[in-house]
């Protein structure tokens, strides 16, 4: 009987958490400055987080986003970790790649925006557009992009650093 391998938590959890940080910063910062649109992940899933919560700061959905958008990374890195990384063909940058980029980028696109539409108070309250299908309500058809990109991106990383093992 073939043994299952163990699952590293704590690689995953650091490749998860690297891999969300990455994708903020490729689609909230580097996509402006590429001509696309910006789409910050850590502001959309904040405003959702802190609606109704009285916070000191000035932008009080940062703290809350930003922890609810790296446990997001967090638990997809384990996803992967526990179910993909040794049923997937080739090197790990291809298996983080496919499972980033087709995988999370669908789940995103498909179930992620489409949902915030309806639950989100600032859609509800008409200060921002329903996201809709693949994100487009957000900023046009180019925003798609942009997700994947982020995406694959974000793939990449959990494929690379959670098959790679380090010594420390």
């Amino acid at each position: 009987m073939a043994r299952k391998p163990e699952l590293a938590v704590a690689r995953a959890v650091a490749a998860g958490t690297l891999a969300a940080l990455c994708l903020e910063a490729v689609a909230g910062g580097l996509a402006p400055v590429l001509g696309l649109p910006r789409l910050d992940y850590v502001q959309l899933i904040g405003t959702l987080a802190a609606a109704g919560f009285s916070m000191p700061a000035s932008r009080p959905w940062l703290i809350p986003g930003l922890g609810f958008f790296i446990a997001g990374g967090i638990g997809w890195a384990l996803t992967y970790a526990a179910h993909l990384h040794d049923r997937l063909l080739g090197p790990g940058w291809l298996q983080g790649l496919a499972f980033g980029g087709f995988g999370v980028f669908l789940m995103t696109s498909l179930v992620f925006f489409p949902a915030l539409g309806v639950v989100h108070p600032e859609v509800r309250a008409n200060h921002m557009p329903a996201p809709g299908l693949f994100g487009i309500g957000l900023s046009g058809s180019r925003v798609v992009l942009v997700n994947f990109v982020g995406h694959c991106v974000f793939g990449l990383i959990v494929g690379v650093l959670y098959r790679r093992r380090f010594v420390f």
